[in-house]
């Protein structure tokens, strides 16, 4: 009997160590939970007319896209906190952005994603606030492109790029 208790004890001391460290992985709280992670191999072959090089700001009949960080052409160091902040103003006549048509693609060199459905992780409000990315080790010339419609299909679009050096 004195056998069966002491398994009893350990058994529900592993059960509760294990659901603890279970709960705490899934609030999302510390450094990783809050990054945008972007893996270059996972890239694949990008057509070249999604990006119109030299062009940085177009078509803005639509909402206006207001950057606040990182900016254009900035260079950051290999593991230096690179932030993004994108506001979505209404467009010059009143109409809300939506964001449900909110597009963006990340590109380096030739290969590049559509990471829309990872950045949609940090939408608040109208605005794309992202606190840390995570360029998973790879440095670079990075383009970004970031397009949104307002409530009557007009759309935005912005470029920036950003450069990641040892």
């Amino acid at each position: 009997m004195m056998l069966y208790k002491q398994g009893v004890y350990w058994l529900t001391l592993v059960f509760v160590v294990t659901a603890a460290g279970f709960a705490s992985s899934q609030t999302g709280d510390g450094p990783a939970a809050d990054a945008l992670v972007i893996d270059p191999r996972r890239f694949e072959r990008m057509d070249d007319t999604l990006f119109d090089s030299g062009v940085r700001t177009m078509g803005q009949t639509g909402p206006k896209i207001a950057m606040r960080q990182p900016g254009d052409k900035k260079v950051f160091r290999a593991g230096e906190a690179v932030a993004v902040d994108i506001a979505f103003l209404p467009a010059d006549d009143g109409a809300e952005p939506d964001m449900e048509t909110l597009e963006v693609v990340v590109r380096r060199g030739f290969f590049g994603k559509d990471i829309t459905e990872t950045v949609r992780a940090h939408v608040q409000g109208n605005a794309i606030r992202v606190p840390r990315v995570d360029f998973s080790g790879y440095t670079g010339d990075f383009q970004f492109r970031v397009y949104i419609e307002d409530r009557q299909r007009r759309g935005s679009q912005l470029w920036f790029s950003m450069t990641i050096q040892f």
